[in-house]
């Protein structure tokens, strides 16, 4: 974050709706510390072999919400 680099626990839960979208929120934690919750708008599609991910919010331990725009997409490799 910021361009630096930090090994990190990361901690979530998702749901996904009937209509393959979904929501994810995902703690991040540095030494067993809370540094920052991000909510993510997901979506599977091409049979659930793909997801993409629009970061929503990113907030830090001290309720301060930080701007974002981030996204990700991941395809599914091998294996059923």
């Amino acid at each position: 974050m910021g361009g630096g680099f930090a090994n990190e626990t990361i901690k979530g839960t998702f749901t996904v709706n009937p209509n393959c979208t979904g929501t994810t929120t995902v703690q991040f934690f540095q030494s067993g510390v809370l540094v920052r919750t991000s909510v993510l708008a997901l979506v599977f599609d091409d049979l659930s072999t793909q997801v993409r991910l629009v970061q929503k919010s990113l907030t830090l331990p001290n309720s301060t919400k930080v701007p974002v725009v981030i996204t990700v997409e991941g395809k599914k490799l091998g294996g059923d």
